[in-house]
């Protein structure tokens, strides 16, 4: 029983979810019919950061926010939750820089410079770019629903959801039938619902659970955030000077300069990270050393079940 009535707001959402994507489609059709294939591409890069980050450390905290909600422990549930929060942003934060300035690389990588005329180029890299503001809402947004589940609570996400997905809906019919707009308006609509979305979860939550630490959340987002703006400094600077020395008609050559690019990133960011101290960065590399002894650990564990069957054969 306690399965159907938790399973039953969660449909409901999963179908709003697909009318909204079924909505967006429609209107996309409208302003062009290659439109539905420019958002579409866009669509499908922009998802994939949230669902190879934001799913996963979710659905890795959900057994803990479980636990901790049964057990009518609420400092444990608000702890898990919110290393929860800034594990996505400190993740999500600086992908959502390098999406923004690689995105004409990018597109041009993935679905064929050949293939794809520089109008078509233009118009789903914008998409991109403005969805890709909201990437981080939306990894925001899934975790703080997987908290009122653990709290055996749908109806709210469901309540929250459905208002977001219509404002989402209302502003991408006037986007694209009132103003005219291309189709990177109707990711400015998405990002704003999924703006909205996660910020009222956000609220709600932090009321139910009577509160998170604030204070330190807001140390953690605010280091994060100061280094990707920093991040984004330099990695337009460094796209700048670097495009100079690539041919990006080549493949090859427009490969090696976005793998450059997103690697001085990367560097760049940990880098900060270490500077401020990030306690998220800490953490990362606790685990790659983690993985980087794993190996050492397993070989040592086989020749010691090797001794022992020599031991006693």
């Amino acid at each position: 029983r306690d399965i159907l009535h938790l399973m039953g707001p969660r449909t409901i959402s999963i179908l709003l979810e697909r009318a909204k994507v079924t909505v967006d489609t429609m209107l996309a059709s409208l302003i062009s019919l290659y439109s539905v294939t420019f958002l579409n591409l866009a669509v499908q890069l922009a998802v994939f950061p949230v669902s190879f980050f934001a799913a996963a450390i979710g659905q890795a905290a959900f057994p803990f926010l479980s636990k901790a909600a049964r057990g009518k422990d609420l400092s444990s549930f608000k702890n898990h939750m919110s290393v929860a929060l800034t594990h996505i942003t400190f993740f999500l934060a600086p992908t959502t820089v390098l999406l923004v300035v690689l995105h004409t690389p990018l597109i041009r990588l993935i679905f064929g410079s050949r293939l794809f005329s520089w109008e078509a180029t233009f118009l789903t890299s914008w998409t991109l770019v403005f969805l890709s503001l909201g990437i981080l809402f939306q990894g925001l947004g899934g975790l703080l629903a997987r908290g009122f589940f653990a709290l055996y609570d749908t109806r709210t996400p469901l309540i929250v959801t459905f208002f977001s997905l219509l404002s989402t809906i209302v502003l991408n019919v006037l986007f694209v039938t009132v103003f005219v707009l291309p189709v990177w308006s109707l990711a400015i609509a998405t990002t704003i619902g999924a703006i909205a979305n996660a910020v009222t979860l956000f609220v709600l939550l932090d009321r139910r659970v009577g509160g998170f630490d604030h204070f330190t959340l807001f140390i953690s987002f605010t280091k994060i955030l100061f280094i990707s703006f920093f991040l984004t400094i330099f990695s337009s600077a460094a796209f700048k000077f670097f495009e100079q020395f690539f041919d990006t008609s080549q493949t090859l050559s427009l490969l090696a300069f976005t793998l450059l690019i997103a690697f001085l990133s990367l560097v760049f960011y940990l880098l900060l990270s270490f500077v401020f101290n990030l306690e998220e960065y800490k953490e990362l590399m606790k685990f790659l050393e983690k993985v980087r002894r794993a190996p050492q650990a397993l070989r040592g564990r086989l020749i010691a079940a090797n001794e022992s069957t020599k031991v006693n054969p």
